[in-house]
């Protein structure tokens, strides 16, 4: 009795170890593509921007545009020229005259490699303020530029 269970295992163990490379081999070759999302267009996003400066941060000129999105909120969208090396980047917007992070808002993280776009609180179109670039993993203020936020007049 042992003799045959030993027989069948041999035999099962023989069969699993030529078919299941060939099963997994096609599934592989099988499998969809994984999709790879497109940014979104800035055309798209928003409507022609009201204003459009090069930052002066420090060692990475960064695109900085503003304006609104279709349902009319004001949107920011920062476009790297240079990648950014800095790791886990985080984007704060800040009134004039607060100068620690946790009195401005933070917008989202920065990942330095390619154009993104984020909404700015209602504060940014009645008061002056500016972006700070905070890298998380450093604990320290990357850059720092004024915000230039047209009115509608």
């Amino acid at each position: 009795m042992i003799r045959r269970l030993r027989r069948r295992h041999l035999g099962t163990w023989s069969v699993l170890v030529v078919v299941l490379p060939v099963i997994l081999a096609i599934a592989l070759l099988g499998r969809a593509p994984l999709p790879i999302a497109a940014p979104p267009s800035w055309s798209t996003a928003l409507t022609p921007p009201s204003s459009s400066e090069t930052s002066e941060w420090p060692g990475t000129p960064i695109l900085i545009t503003v304006g609104e999105d279709p349902a009319g909120r004001l949107m920011l969208h920062l476009n790297p020229l240079e990648r950014v090396v800095d790791p886990d980047l985080l984007v704060y917007w800040l009134p004039d005259g607060q100068s620690s992070l946790s009195s401005g808002f933070l917008l989202g993280t920065f990942d330095g490699l390619r154009p993104q776009t984020y909404r700015l609180p209602r504060a940014a179109s009645r008061e002056p303020g500016g972006l700070r670039l905070f890298s998380l993993a450093h604990g320290n203020l990357v850059a720092q530029t004024d915000l230039q936020v047209p009115t509608s007049d």
